[in-house]
Order: structure tokens, then C-alpha cells, then sequence
């Protein structure tokens, strides 16, 4: 009967999310291409380094530290306090629109990134790049807990999870390889095809967030008047 009651309550859930496909579709399709340019990025970081500047993988590891890890840090404390500020100010798609921006301002930093001609630079246009990005990573999930009833919240956030894994981490990557190996034919333009993927992703997911604030700022205000 549990199971059955669980059964019930995913029913619910993806009834809830039909419902409102376009604000869900906003913020599963936002993310889901943001984490794919961040999968991609992080997995073939190390690899960059070693094929471009020889840089052994214990070498990479600081340029790694300060230019996906700290940045993240910091940013995650700034995008709540912009989003908690806007809001307060009756912007109700606050945390959308702001992922939206975080998401374009980040774009070209981590699209040039990997063309850079030195490791000092790919660390500075990285870590520049991945702050913006980091900053939607936390806009994104809150943006979700904002339109989505408490009940429902848990499973909502496992099928953003989902989507994330599927679109981000399963294409992402795989993506960058796929062009190195079979479009380029050449282990030396790993760099081209992580700013390929990037650009396409990075664009694809600002663009989403811009176009579907409108529908999640009149959602969030539904809730609030409720």
C-alpha cells in the first residue's frame, strides 16, 4: 500500500507538472542544457590542460581548484541574496530572470575558455565564466521550490535531477568527445569542440530562462495572492 500510495503521489506530481508544463519546461530545459555545458567543462578540464599545455593531471589540479571550485563557492552565496533581493522588490520571475542573465554574462567567458592561449588566461576566463554559471546552478533549483507545492517538492526535485543527469552529464561530455574523435579527427581540437558544445548549450540555456520568466514570475505571484 505504500508503494501504491507512491505510485499515486508521482501520478500527482506529473499531472501537477502537465499542468504547468511551460514553467516546468522552463526551468527542466534551462538547467538541464546549463549542467550539460558544466559537465562538459569540469570532465575535460584536466584533459585540456595535459593536450594543450603538458600539464600533468597533479599539475592541473590547482588551476582546477581556483577555476571551477572556489568560484562556486562565492557564487552560490551571491545569486541568493540577488534573488532574495529582487524579490523583495515585487520582481516576481526574480529567479529566473537572474538565471537568465547569470547564464548570458557566463557565456562567453566559458565558450572562449579552452581557446585561450595560456593556462594563467583558461584559469581567469574559466573562473569568471564558471562564477556566472554557479550562480544559475542555484537559481535554477530554487526557482523550482518557488512554483512547486510543498507536498510535491521532493519528487519535483528528483525529476529535476533526472533531467539534469540525462541531459547534462549524459550528453555533455559524450558530446565534446564525439566531435574531437569523429567531426575533428584530432586529439588537439578537444579545445574547439568543449567551445563548441559550450556555446550551443550555454546559449540554448539563457535563452530558455529569458523566454519563460514571464509564465514563472505570473505563477510565483498566483501562489503568493493564494
Amino acid at each position: 500500500r505504500a508503494g501504491e500510495s507512491d505510485k499515486m503521489m508521482l501520478k500527482d506530481v506529473l499531472a501537477f507538472i502537465r499542468q504547468h508544463k511551460y514553467v516546468y519546461g522552463t526551468i527542466y530545459g534551462g538547467l538541464g542544457f546549463h549542467f550539460m555545458t558544466s559537465a562538459a567543462m569540469s570532465t575535460w578540464f584536466a584533459a585540456l590542460l595535459e593536450r594543450k599545455f603538458d600539464l600533468t593531471p597533479s599539475a592541473a589540479v590547482p588551476y582546477l581548484m581556483f577555476g571551477i571550485i572556489l568560484p562556486g563557492l562565492f557564487a552560490t552565496i551571491m545569486a541568493g541574496w540577488l534573488g532574495d533581493k529582487l524579490m523583495k522588490r515585487g520582481h516576481m520571475d526574480a529567479y529566473l530572470r537572474m538565471a537568465g542573465i547569470t547564464t548570458m554574462i557566463g557565456f562567453l567567458p566559458i565558450s572562449l575558455a579552452p581557446l585561450a592561449g595560456s593556462p594563467l588566461l583558461v584559469i581567469i576566463m574559466f573562473g569568471f565564466g564558471y562564477f556566472f554559471l554557479y550562480m544559475t546552478a542555484t537559481l535554477g533549483p530554487t526557482a523550482l521550490q518557488l512554483v512547486t507545492p510543498n507536498r510535491m517538492r521532493s519528487t519535483a526535485a528528483s525529476l529535476l535531477s533526472v533531467c539534469t543527469m540525462l541531459i547534462g552529464f549524459g550528453i555533455g561530455p559524450t558530446a565534446v568527445a564525439l566531435l574531437t574523435d569523429f567531426v575533428f579527427k584530432e586529439e588537439s581540437y578537444l579545445d574547439w569542440s568543449m567551445a563548441i558544445v559550450s556555446v550551443i548549450a550555454t546559449a540554448a540555456s539563457g535563452i530558455i530562462f529569458l523566454l519563460g520568466r514571464k509564465k514563472f514570475g505570473e505563477r510565483v505571484a498566483e501562489l503568493q495572492s493564494a
